[in-house]
C-alpha cells in the first residue's frame, strides 16, 4: 500500500462529500408519481461511485484492473451523469439547475450546463478518476497476465 495513494483518494472523497449530500438530496427530493425516478438516480448514480471506489481500492494496493474496468467505469460515469437531466427532461420535472434552458431550442446547452454542474460539485473525485482510468487503462488485468503465463 502506498500511503500517498491513501491520502490522495481520502482526500479528493472528502473534498467532493458536497456532492455526495447533493446526490442524496436530489434523489430524495424527486418528487414524481412513482418512486422509480428515485431508483433509477439512486441507481445510476450508486454503480458509477461502486465502480470508482474499485478503481480506487486497486489503486492504492496497486492492482491495476485493466481496460475493462476502464471502459466499464468511463461509460458507468457518462450515465451516471447523463440520468438526472435526461430524467428531468422525459419526466417533465424541470429539476435541473438551468430549467429555463432545458427546452426544445436550448436543449444540448441545458444538458451541458446540469452536467458540468454535477462535475464541479465532485471535481476532485473527477480528477481522480481520470487518472485512475489512464492507470487502469496502462496494463493488464492480474487475471489475463496469469492466462497469458499459463498459455
Amino acid at each position: 500500500m502506498n500511503d500517498g495513494r491513501i491520502f490522495i483518494t481520502i482526500f479528493s472523497y472528502l473534498l467532493s462529500g458536497y456532492g455526495f449530500v447533493l446526490m442524496a438530496l436530489i434523489v430524495r427530493s424527486t418528487n414524481v408519481k412513482s418512486s422509480m425516478a428515485a431508483l433509477f438516480l439512486a441507481f445510476s448514480w450508486l454503480v458509477p461511485w461502486a465502480v470508482h471506489l474499485m478503481l480506487s481500492w486497486n489503486h492504492i494496493i496497486d492492482v491495476r484492473l485493466g481496460k475493462r474496468w476502464a471502459i466499464g467505469g468511463t461509460c458507468s460515469a457518462i450515465y451516471g451523469l447523463l440520468a438526472w437531466p435526461i430524467c428531468s427532461i422525459v419526466l417533465n420535472e424541470n429539476r435541473t439547475p438551468f430549467n429555463e434552458m432545458v427546452t426544445t431550442p436550448n436543449l444540448y446547452t441545458g444538458l451541458g450546463l446540469t452536467v458540468l454542474i454535477q462535475l464541479a460539485v465532485v471535481l476532485p473525485c473527477a480528477l481522480l478518476a481520470i487518472y485512475l482510468v489512464a492507470y487502469h487503462w496502462k496494463g493488464d488485468s492480474q487475471y489475463q497476465q496469469k492466462a497469458k503465463q499459463h498459455s
